[in-house]
């Protein structure tokens, strides 16, 4: 029987029981147990407890659970040699195909709507949802509906604001008081919502609005002490590059500066985009140069820490999203180095259990063009506004180029256990419904100074995510 297959069985079993279970329990316990039979003797003594204790939380989570978790050996650590446990679970470079074709968009935003439901088939209250159209068909004043669509545009006034939401079978204008309103006004465009709709004599009124966002979890962490280091904007050649830091990073990487109890757990390096100045810009460095220079850093670090390289904005690669690796033509030595991995931009990566959502940050810029609350300066913020929304750049039209592919791979389905994003260049964490947000500094002598209590890189123990910045 297929891991899949297992998952289902023990998931059926337990809704029969009137109980749910945390994915990342579910997985570690059959990882740990090896047959679904032991998982499920596991999960229904728990739910035994749960029902004797009459606990109302009829979810079994991973402090539930944690009696059952075995130790985990060490003997790989104590050797000294962590073997290397990823995978990359997504990555567009080999999936992009944009169509051409005038309806191109079209094709897109259906594929988003198609991903955004499936979605929302997760949640208990989805067989409550109803098309727009149908909103329309009843006398006002008899029934509230939930619907679910894209939000086309929200008028904000001093009283009350309009928002307009649209889904295959048409578009609806509601209004938003009070506590409504103010929380449409931290909706984003062409964000994927739900409403609870009533038909009133003075028009159709909104309820409640909420977001798709990720659900209430507690972290999933790794069962082995193994760290991974988090960096981004590195500008390869620009004049004022700080290549005196970067080096010493590599360095510390290397084991040049001591913590050496630390560097031997550090498995993974992540540049997540900007890797070198912007390529369209002359003068100085060719492209070529740029990337050779980037080479000859990352030929020196430790055979044992694999190095995850996407591209950005400024990167040898298409510009709309989603980004396909750097082309090889202009990075042969990147591709030759045999620690290195070649990824788009976003990917996601799975280290050591852990789902590692990788992004850039281009839309970030949007986020903080609509929302203005959210300050520069944390750009977590703007973060949580994306895995609230479930998608990377919801956005079309204003500064994010999105290409129009097939399908909308920029949704994000997976929960991600840590994201990562750099763009804006400014080092922040936070953690937000047991995912850990990572935004990383730019590698700029004048940035330097920016947040002079923090470093450039964050060092994450995947354990625990603690994290501590470095250089």
């Amino acid at each position: 029987m297929s891991e899949r297959s297992d998952e289902v069985k023990i998931v059926r079993r337990m809704l029969e029981l009137g109980y749910q279970v945390e994915l990342n329990v579910l997985r570690r316990l059959l990882t740990q147990e090896k047959s679904p039979d032991s998982v499920l003797t596991i999960l229904e003594s728990i739910a035994r407890q749960k029902a004797s204790s009459r606990e109302r939380r009829f979810v079994i989570t991973e402090e539930d659970a944690a009696p059952y978790f075995k130790s985990v050996t060490e003997t790989e650590e104590a050797s000294g040699r962590i073997p290397f446990d990823f995978k990359v679970v997504f990555d567009p470079t080999k999936t992009v195909a944009p169509s051409f074709d005038p309806i191109g968009y079209i094709r897109l935003f259906n594929s988003r709507y198609d991903r955004m439901l499936s979605l929302l088939r997760a949640r208990p209250d989805f067989f409550q949802i109803e098309k727009v159209n149908t909103v329309k068909s009843f006398t006002r004043g008899k029934k509230v509906i939930k619907v679910a669509g894209f939000v086309v545009s929200k008028k904000v006034t001093e009283d009350y604001v309009i928002l307009t939401l649209e889904d295959d079978s048409g578009y609806i204008r509601v209004m938003c008081m009070d506590d409504v309103g103010r929380k449409v006004e931290e909706l984003l465009l062409d964000e994927f919502v739900m409403a609870e709709v009533e038909s009133l004599p003075r028009g159709y009124f909104a309820k409640s609005v909420t977001h798709l966002d990720l659900p209430e979890r507690t972290k999933k962490t790794s069962q082995v002490k193994v760290y991974a280091m988090f960096a981004s904007d590195l500008r390869v050649g620009a004049d004022d590059f700080d290549e005196e830091s970067f080096m010493k990073l590599v360095g510390w990487i290397n084991g040049a500066y001591g913590e050496r109890d630390v560097v031997s757990r550090l498995k993974y390096l992540i540049l997540n985009g900007d890797l070198v100045y912007d390529v369209l810009r002359k003068g100085g460095l060719s492209v070529e140069e740029r990337y050779e220079r980037l080479s000859g850093y990352l030929a020196s670090v430790n055979s044992e820490v694999k190095v995850f390289v996407l591209p950005g904005e400024m990167d040898a690669t298409r510009r709309a999203l989603p980004q396909p690796a750097v082309l090889r033509k202009y990075a042969r030595d990147l591709y030759s180095i045999r620690n290195v991995v070649m990824v788009g931009n976003p990917c996601m990566l799975q280290l050591h259990g852990v789902n590692v959502l990788l992004y850039h940050g281009q839309s970030l810029d949007d986020v903080y063009a609509q929302l203005h609350e959210i300050g520069v300066k944390r750009p977590t913020s703007a973060m949580k506004a994306l895995l609230r929304a479930r998608h990377v750049a919801p956005t079309y039209g204003r500064n994010t180029p999105i290409a129009p592919e097939e399908e909308d791979n920029l949704v994000i389905g997976e929960l991600p256990d840590i994201m990562h994003c750099g763009h804006v260049g400014i080092p922040d964490e936070d953690l937000y419904r047991g995912t850990l947000l990572i935004s990383t500094g730019a590698w700029n002598r004048r940035s330097a100074g920016v947040f002079s209590n923090a470093g450039r890189a964050a060092l994450v123990d995947l354990s625990t995510f603690e994290t501590t910045w470095k250089m």
